[in-house]
């Protein structure tokens, strides 16, 4: 029974820490963006259109197309 709740508790410390870092990342991006002038943007890896362009770039690095 004290197995079980200590791998609970592993499991939910490690969610826990998971999702501080996460959040403090988009915070920091936040007051980056704003710091620079601009308004708050989603990272490029956040968004459809980079994600669409990282696989691609992926793609091509297998498959050795892209820029030479």
């Amino acid at each position: 029974m004290g197995v079980l709740y200590l791998l609970t508790l592993a499991l939910f410390v490690a969610a826990l820490a998971y999702f501080t870092v996460l959040v403090t990342g988009e915070l920091v991006h936040t007051a980056q963006r704003r710091l620079a002038g601009g308004p708050p943007q989603p990272r490029d890896e956040h968004t459809a259109a980079g994600q669409l362009r990282r696989a691609t770039q992926e793609i091509s690095a297998i498959f050795g197309l892209g820029d030479d």
